[in-house]
């Protein structure tokens, strides 16, 4: 249409405008959360920067640090890597990408998004009216390729005595949308065209938009209860590893989000695929490019706060989310017991040996323990 291009430029700016200004102060300080904390009387939490202060010298305390370091370890170094030939070309692989490959994503390494902002408008993204024609972009699916390209990842670095700092780097994160596009006459009183009203040319479209080299500073505040700590449920998590996150989340004070800080590299050029039509592919296409070659700078100025604004506000709604739903599913119920062994006692044979060697040496043979230290 003749104001395609127009619609198209204040939109994107209008929707990127709000992410040029200062940051508000409290999203300046990682710490704020540990600074403006007031703990319930008799409420101590796990300090990470003196393990022995809560935990105790010499065991827990040891033990949550050692585990700590573990989880370092394991996400933050090379491994090999037998499904792919590895981030470096050598079959080794960072753990972190490893993980994301076996949890998050799926069978073509993307993760799809849920879009709850945009349920309420029907998917409708962009809306745009002339003279010629009426212009509507729904969005049918957010789509995040690469999270698994991490090159470096260092997690689980004490910034405060309740805050964990996380630097890692990105070497490329492409979003895809996939895109419904209708165009069809104008409505208006002045239009140009006088055809039936409902002639329409709808396309199905995937646009690419790439970022390369992300580097990221993520702060955490993880207020862990040491008393529920130490009421951790064994029992639960023995007999059935899937009980972790409900027996280890009952733990939790509070975990928040508390800096997302982003730097980018660059970012591609926008690849627009799957049009029918030449005539609107060339159209939109142009639309595109124009919004990007006028906005490049400005959204590259945009992308950080972009993160600790709306990344961030994400991210702690579905932490809070995942959380609540683990403390509240009643798996790590404190009635489970091993009465049923007929002991008094944890017979080591049954919690660490095979169900034949454990029998031999006078336990059970049935695994009443669970099988997760075997």
């Amino acid at each position: 249409g003749t104001t395609l291009v127009g619609d198209m430029l204040d939109y994107v700016y209008d929707l990127i405008d709000g992410y040029l200004e200062p940051l508000p102060p409290e999203y300046e300080d990682s710490l704020i959360v540990e600074t403006r904390l007031a703990l319930p009387s008799g409420k101590k939490l796990i300090d990470f920067t003196d393990f022995g202060s809560t935990l105790g010298g010499g065991t827990v305390g040891d033990l949550f640090q050692n585990g700590l370091s573990l989880v370092d370890k394991a996400l933050g170094s090379m491994t090999p890597d037998p499904d792919l030939i590895g981030a470096t070309g050598d079959g080794l692989d960072l753990g972190i990408n490893r993980l994301l490959r076996a949890t998050v994503l799926n069978e073509d390494r993307a993760w799809i998004a849920d879009l709850p902002d945009f349920a309420a408008t029907g998917g409708v993204i962009f809306q745009g009216h002339d003279m010629l024609t009426e212009t509507i972009i729904t969005i049918d699916q957010f789509k995040l390729l690469g999270l698994d390209s991490f090159e470096s990842f260092d997690p689980l670095n004490a910034n405060g005595r309740y805050t964990l700092g996380n630097h890692f780097f990105w070497k490329n994160l492409i979003v895809e949308l996939d895109l419904t596009l209708i165009m069809k006459p104008s409505s208006l009183s002045d239009s140009l065209i006088s055809v039936g009203t409902d002639a329409e040319v709808k396309e199905s479209i995937t646009v690419n938009i790439g970022i390369n080299e992300i580097g990221v500073d993520f702060h955490f505040f993880l207020g862990v209860d040491e008393v529920e700590l130490g009421a951790l449920k064994l029992g639960s998590i023995l007999v059935d590893p899937g009980n972790i996150p409900s027996c280890v989340f009952r733990s939790l004070f509070l975990g928040q989000v508390t800096g997302f800080s982003v730097d980018v590299g660059d970012m591609q050029f926008p690849t627009l695929t799957g049009f029918i039509s030449p005539g609107i592919d060339l159209l939109v296409s142009k639309a595109a490019e124009s919004v990007f070659l006028m906005y490049e700078p400005t959204l590259k100025k945009a992308t950080p706060n972009f993160f600790e604004l709306k990344i961030r506000d994400m991210t702690n709604t579905l932490i809070s989310n995942v959380v609540s739903k683990a403390q509240d599913d009643g798996l790590c119920s404190p009635s489970t017991n091993y009465t049923q062994t007929g002991r008094s006692y944890i017979h080591m044979g049954d919690l660490l040996l095979s169900g034949e060697d454990a029998e031999i040496i006078g336990g059970s043979g049935d695994n009443p323990y669970g099988i997760l230290l075997k």
